[in-house]
């Protein structure tokens, strides 16, 4: 039995823990799917852990707190482990993270893979030619990158990652019963968001085009916020107020209340502004739910125009409005995008996510 330490890092003033540690939250629950395949992996989170202030000053030296403390928490633990699997995001987060990589493996026999959960090149890579340089440097020096898409993948390669150091693997849901699949609208008609507060997911455009859509449109939202400035919030609080019962927040939500959002709603709409592959919209498909997003991240490698989703722009209030209503008005559309939801969502159970994972593991141990 080889033994996988996962690293990822949350921050304990946050209740609402995001994407990255919901899947390794999942991973554990699901550890003895691992064992079946000749791994042990723990995530210690009551460890892994960060604070940010907002202080200036404390900001200025936050990156070089963050990279010490957990360099020297992963270095005590080296000799536990045969591989240490990061899970990481995008620029300044990603680049601490490699950072502390590189000096763990000048410093230890540990095999360190680093998976990056956004599919954007120009979202991962820094804009900087000298920042590229040392980004490309250091993703070198890891012996595996995993990348939630394909394409950038590909695009990671063409910019000189060696292909041998790089692997893809799909996101997943937990939901291993029977897809469901939706007959009829409701009326009134249910929206659902599920997602961070925030200006990146695109729920300021979202509320906005509800006041251009009919009376019997209502929108159930789903999430803490994160990332928003004082100001921002006092603007979504007003336009949710604005609409009255047209609107109805639930705050963060798991388990059954989260399966019965779902299983009431119509459509799923997720306007966001960058992705790497939400879990959220895969949990849409498992319900059979039209789904409305944006061409972002691996999202078009997933899903079809027409087919599951209907695509709309980033920070447009008129295509988002468009978008519903093409839903809205064409009952054979939305009929046949459940339909198909239902069976997509059978190809990314977590069952098939770890299979793959330890054929990456397997692949990093033999070198």
């Amino acid at each position: 039995m080889k033994n996988i330490c996962f690293f990822a890092p949350f921050s304990i003033k946050n209740s609402y823990i995001g994407g990255i540690i919901t899947i390794l939250n999942n991973y554990i629950q699901y550890s003895k799917k691992f064992n079946s395949y000749g791994y042990y992996v723990i995530y210690d989170k009551e460890k892994q852990y960060m604070v940010k202030s907002e202080n200036v000053i404390n900001k200025i030296f936050f990156h070089f707190k963050y990279i010490v403390y957990n360099y020297r928490y992963l270095l005590h633990r080296a000799n536990k482990f045969d591989i240490i699997h990061i899970h990481s995001s995008r620029e300044l987060r990603l680049l601490d993270d490699l950072i502390i990589c590189y000096i763990l493996k000048r410093n230890s026999n540990i095999k360190i893979i680093v998976s990056i959960h956004r599919a954007e090149l120009k979202k991962i890579l820094p804009n900087i030619g000298l920042m590229k340089i040392i980004f490309m440097h250091l993703l070198k020096s890891q012996d595996m990158i995993v990348f939630l898409s394909d394409k950038t993948r590909n695009e990671f390669i063409n910019k000189g990652l060696p292909i041998q150091k790089t692997a893809f693997l799909k996101n997943f849901h937990t939901y291993n019963n029977r897809s469901f699949f939706k007959e009829n609208m409701n009326n009134p008609i249910r929206l659902l968001f599920v997602g961070f507060i925030n200006k990146e997911k695109g729920i300021f455009e979202l509320l906005k085009s509800i006041q251009k859509l009919p009376s019997n449109i209502y929108l159930d939202i789903c999430g803490n916020k994160k990332d928003i400035t004082t100001e921002e919030y006092k603007e979504f609080e007003k336009l949710c107020n604005k609409m009255g019962k047209q609107i109805c927040r639930h705050g963060y939500v798991v388990g059954e209340e989260k399966e019965n959002l779902f299983k009431v709603a119509d459509i799923f709409v997720l306007p966001t502004y960058g992705e790497g592959l939400p879990l959220v919209l895969l949990e849409a498909l498992h319900f059979g739910l039209p789904i409305i997003t944006t061409p972002v991240g691996s999202i078009p490698e997933v899903l079809k125009e027409e087919e599951n989703v209907i695509f709309v722009e980033p920070k447009n209030i008129e295509s988002l409005v468009k978008g519903i209503e093409r839903l809205l008005y064409n009952q054979d559309l939305w009929k046949k995008m459940s339909k198909n939801n239902s069976i997509l969502a059978n190809q990314y159970f977590i069952e098939n996510n770890i299979k793959e994972l330890c054929d990456i593991y397997n692949d990093v141990a033999k070198y």
